[in-house]
């Protein structure tokens, strides 16, 4: 198995950077993508869709379907009720199992807050990106 990604605490460290934006508020841009397939190649990517979240789960789902060992995608997101802060969603599969995690932070520091692994919000994407992955939404 690939040492460098071997878990998701690892990909968080290593991968998901809030770097300053055009704007000059603190944002994860481009969204990271790794995939370590059935034959343990890594592959790494990543995507600059303009902000297009289905189109970034069905890369993840396709590396899902064919039969990927694990699957690490990082997305960033705006606050929200549940959420206040910008957070990067992170989504890991393994295992026949995908994990989605949050992590809010300040977008005038890039100061980081604790993760968070339970919340609606999270369900909710996990969710859409489930109904991209069983064809529900195209």
């Amino acid at each position: 198995m690939n040492k460098l990604l071997t878990t998701l605490e690892n990909f968080i460290k290593d991968f998901v950077d809030l770097t300053t934006q055009e704007n000059g508020d603190f944002g994860h841009f481009p969204f990271q993508f790794f995939t370590v397939t059935k034959d343990n190649k890594l592959e790494i990517g990543a995507l600059a869709l303009g902000g297009d979240v289905i189109s970034c789960f069905k890369y993840f789902s396709l590396a899902v379907i064919q039969d990927a060992k694990q699957v690490f995608m990082s997305l960033d997101y705006p606050g929200n009720e549940h959420i206040p802060q910008d957070f990067v969603a992170v989504f890991y599969y393994h295992k026949k199992r995908i994990d989605v995690v949050a992590i809010p932070y300040d977008t005038a520091t890039g100061k980081r807050s604790p993760i968070v692994y339970r919340s609606p919000i999270l369900d909710d994407i996990k969710q859409t990106l489930k109904d991209v992955l069983n064809g529900k939404i195209k």
